[in-house]
């Protein structure tokens, strides 16, 4: 039995064993997906989003794990069809490449059955059929995983029906198989039926669509060569050609869900046209809860009329509501919709449980004087209408902020910072802007944080004399600026400087001028100190200070050289750095300035070559005359990145040592 057919087990097929009565669109539709498809139970979350465009309702489902590690989505339209699969399992991309052994013939049957499964209506008697394209069946490999893709075209009456097909990519590692993503383009209206099936016919030599398809040639560049050359090409469009009368025709596009809407679905019964019944699938409660929460939410009706009431928006009446989309981010609920009219559209989103407002853009498509300029209308912004209009929409939020107006380029915009203990909070903000030409607010953004218990108290931060000693360390520097009379000289700091205001630290590692050592000349581990210099493997600084302790920070730095993904930025603080090594099992604690032991640094470097769980067996005996048996030892020194009978185990590693151990890892055959 193939490898396939645990897979089939887990993701295709299984029916609940409970009925319930659905009463909505979105129940039904959730219903038939989980007939179609199990959920597995580890997907213990639930969340939902729907959208909305010209009355056709669209769904979007999500389950997974509390730590997002394993991700189902499914989108379907408002009869339950499905348009979208994808699933999502994190990976660990630091181990090394390794072979798969699965196929394209493994992973074949898989894709069949998922789509007949899915769309079990095009695999009944009949004209109308999904075929496998033998052509597009491929697969590719990254290294730890291999992916099958297969494409279903879409035939009637054994004839492909163009821009129809359904899409599927298994995935494959090392230990499994499964279904990773399905995507489906099925224009499943009745329109779409051909007129005259039977009148196909083509004509007997090519020369007899010259006309309709005229050749054209030109020049172009090709990049498949080692070197790119500019060649000559002939072209021949794509397009269309009526088979019974030879007319030219261009291939229309309809949304494969138009005329589906909201009420016709919700009246659609369950179980006709090779669908399932109601009593094969029923809603967990956290499916129910989600659905429940978004039925709660504030209609886009009730925010619609509040902006009607605003002058400075000048909604026309000719602004119609087009399309809504509902969706879930950090534990809120927003919603956005379009007002359409005849010149100007706008996108409006609030918070779907307070109604606030967060987002407003609005676009003029027509003009009724593209010459009419700002001295045809108001010379100046009617700037406390545009505070009375952003205190409306923000309220007291705007009290907490400092505003001033900017005006160029015949617009006038608010900003509005946030201060927070008489400091400005700059990524907490209020911005309107107004268009002066048609007197009229064209956008509105506010982003706010609603917890700021935990911003460091400002009497911490030091004085303003020491933050200039500080900030003045660095190189000023003599430069010319051009200015409209020509280039005058300036003084200059030659970077921008930020550091933090209570520590004084820089808030990051600069990307500064590599200098070589000048402490290195007649040490032992100079060679390698250089090589790895010379590879941009190297500690900041004009001093490498071998002798010294290493500290966590940079071991983990160096040692992230040895990862096939290559070392982690220079740019990293050492903080980062520190909790990056925790995160991923390197360290066990969070110590940036903790200076090593060797057994700790033959641990660290074991764990980022992804052999910690190796190192763990208990089956290594000790080759060395002053430690016990250490499997990250033993591994290591296998490696020929340790030598010698004395591993030393509890002295601080060196950073002469810690380069030489990279370097000996990158330097083996």
């Amino acid at each position: 039995m193939k490898k396939f057919v645990s897979v089939l087990l887990v993701l295709i097929m299984a029916l609940s064993a409970f009925p319930v009565l659905a009463d909505t669109a979105v129940e039904d539709a959730l219903l038939k997906v989980k007939a179609k498809l199990s959920v597995p139970e580890e997907l213990s979350e639930f969340s939902y989003s729907e959208n909305k465009y010209d009355d056709v309702l669209r769904y979007d489902f999500t389950w997974h794990t509390e730590d997002y590690t394993k991700e189902l989505y499914v989108s379907t339209d408002s009869r339950g069809r499905i348009v979208t699969y994808n699933y999502y399992e994190q990976m660990d991309y630091t181990g090394e490449r390794t072979l798969i052994d699965y196929t394209l013939a493994d992973a074949r049957p898989l894709a069949e059955e998922t789509v007949k499964t899915m769309f079990p209506e095009y695999f009944v008697e009949g004209a109308d059929k999904l075929v496998l394209n033998e052509a597009k069946t491929t697969s590719s490999y990254s290294g730890r995983y291999k992916s099958f893709f297969f494409t279903f075209d879409r035939e009637f009456v054994e004839t492909k029906v163009e821009s129809n097909r359904v899409n599927v990519r298994v995935r494959a590692t090392k230990d499994k198989m499964y279904l990773q993503s399905v995507t489906a383009s099925l224009d499943e209206d009745e329109a779409f039926i051909p007129v005259n099936p039977h009148a196909l016919k083509l004509a007997d030599t090519p020369e007899d669509y010259e006309e309709k398809f005229p050749i054209t040639i030109y020049y172009a560049t090709d990049y498949s060569e080692d070197e790119p050359k500019v060649k000559l090409f002939y072209s021949i469009d794509k397009g269309y050609v009526q088979s019974d009368t030879g007319e030219i025709i261009t291939q229309e596009y309809f949304d494969r869900y138009a005329g589906i809407t909201e009420d016709s679905a919700a009246d659609m019964e369950m179980g006709t046209g090779g669908t399932f019944s109601k009593n094969e699938a029923m809603l967990s409660p956290k499916e129910q809860g989600e659905i429940e929460k978004m039925e709660s939410l504030v209609k886009p009706e009730e925010v619609e009329k509040m902006l009607r009431g605003l002058a400075l928006l000048k909604i026309t009446d000719d602004m119609k509501f087009t399309e809504s989309y509902t969706y879930g981010r950090d534990d809120n609920y927003f919603v956005s919709f379009s007002l359409v009219g005849e010149k100007r559209y706008m996108n409006v989103t609030y918070n779907g449980e307070t109604g606030e407002v967060t987002n407003i853009s609005s676009h003029f498509t027509k003009y009724d004087d593209s010459e009419k300029k700002i001295s045809d209308s108001n010379s100046s912004a009617p700037e406390d209408e545009i505070k009375t209009f952003t205190k409306t929409l923000a309220g007291d939020k705007f009290d907490e902020t400092k505003a001033e107006f900017n005006t160029q380029n015949e617009r006038s915009t608010l900003t509005a910072t946030r201060i927070v203990n008489d400091v400005p909070f700059p990524e907490n903000s209020i911005s309107v802007t107004y268009d002066m030409v048609n007197n009229v607010i064209t956008r509105y953004s506010l982003y706010w944080d609603e917890d700021t218990t935990d911003f460091p108290n400002p009497d911490a931060a030091m004085g303003l004399d020491r933050a200039r000693e500080i900030i003045f360390e660095n190189d000023i520097d003599m430069v010319w600026v051009k200015q409209t009379e020509g280039y005058v000289g300036a003084i200059t700091i030659p970077e921008s400087v930020i550091i933090n205001a209570i520590t004084g630290e820089k808030p990051y590692r600069y990307d500064e001028e590599k200098t070589v050592y000048t402490d290195i000349e007649n040490h032992w581990a100079k060679d390698a100190i250089n090589v790895l210099f010379e590879h941009d493997i190297y500690l900041p600084g004009d001093t490498f200070k071998p002798n010294d302790a290493i500290t966590q920070a940079d071991m983990i730095y160096l040692f992230s050289a040895c990862r096939e993904s290559g070392i982690i930025p220079l740019s990293w603080t050492k903080e980062r750095i520190a909790e990056y090594g925790f995160t991923n099992g390197y360290v066990e604690a969070t110590e940036p300035d903790k200076l090593m032991t060797r057994r700790e640094a033959f641990k660290a470097m074991v764990e980022i070559l992804g052999h910690g769980s190796i190192a763990e067996f208990d089956i290594y005996k000790s080759s060395y005359s002053d430690m016990e048996e250490n499997g990250s030892a033993e591994i290591l020194k296998a490696m020929g990145v340790l030598t010698g009978d004395t591993a030393r185990p509890d002295d601080f590693l060196t950073r002469a040592e810690a380069a030489v151990m990279v370097y000996r890892y990158l330097a083996k055959e």
